[in-house]
């Protein structure tokens, strides 16, 4: 049991801990639901005296592990985009564009208040307001929802609006998923349509966040917390899990599932509020 048992301040991520966070990371990433808020209350059980950079850059790589699945399970999308960006598919060079529009508000948040973002990141009582509020906007999502429109005819305004909604999730505790979901279902998206697009932005999102941590910060996996076999595990993990998770959800989601979802948000926020914050 030693592999799963919480490390010291001076400890390496022991193997099962990363397989755990993977797990994690790969169910709840493309769930409205903050994969995030999830990481950060399982490290704080398995490190409760400390956190450092390290555990950010092994996130980022566990949300990376997530963009290969989205290009598996929307590989003809994928396809239609690369012909579109060849010209030879008008359809999929529009829904680049879209993508583009979309990504660009995130790109700019991040880069103008992403340092100011992160004195929020360990903050379990904010992380527990956003996903309460996250929950009963969710209630209100299901209440108002009228389907109009197919992602084809999706505007680049619209597309914009979505981006600006997926900016706001640079907020931890808020769900990347859900306000990026939640703003193609207010533009009149299918269930369906919404998650689609969806999930292809937060591949490009999570891809350019990889990337930018590769150019600037550097990926030291063998130093701190975070060792090679540690690294290894919690990739393969999070693939796994998150390609579980997508095959499982990606046909069922509806306003039931969504509101399933309103309910767990609400309750993991009363557990925070109630124990969470002496963790």
């Amino acid at each position: 049991m030693e592999m799963f048992l919480s490390a010291d301040s001076h400890s390496m991520l022991l193997w099962g801990q990363a397989v755990i966070l993977g797990i994690i990371q790969g169910i709840t990433e493309y769930l409205p639901v903050s994969s995030g808020a999830h990481l950060l209350l399982a490290e704080r059980l398995m490190f409760p005296a400390t956190r450092s950079r390290a555990f950010d850059m092994f996130n980022t790589m566990l949300q990376f592990a997530s963009v290969w699945v989205v290009l598996l399970f929307y590989r003809r999308q994928a396809r239609k985009v690369f012909a579109g960006l060849m010209g030879r598919s008008p359809e999929g060079l529009r829904l680049f564009l879209n993508l583009l529009w979309a990504f660009i508000p995130t790109a700019i948040a991040g880069h103008l208040f992403g340092s100011h973002i992160k004195q929020y990141c360990d903050n379990l009582k904010f992380i527990a307001a956003a996903l309460a509020i996250g929950g009963v906007y969710i209630f209100i999502v299901v209440r108002f929802y009228r389907s109009r429109q197919r992602l084809a005819t999706l505007s680049r305004g619209q597309s914009l609006f979505i981006g600006i909604s997926q900016s706001l999730a640079l907020f931890p505790g808020v769900s990347r998923s859900l306000m990026t979901i939640s703003a193609g279902l207010w533009m009149g998206l299918s269930m369906s349509d919404a998650v689609e697009f969806s999930f292809l932005l937060g591949a490009g999102t999570i891809g350019a966040a990889t990337l930018h941590q590769f150019i600037f910060n550097g990926m030291s996996l063998g130093t701190e917390f975070v060792g090679r076999a540690a690294f290894v595990c919690g990739v393969i993990s999070a693939f796994i899990a998150s390609g579980t998770a997508m095959k499982f959800f990606i046909k069922r989601f509806s306003m039931l599932i969504l509101s399933a979802f309103a309910c767990y948000r609400i309750a993991l926020a009363l557990f925070i509020f109630s124990w969470g914050l002496d963790i």
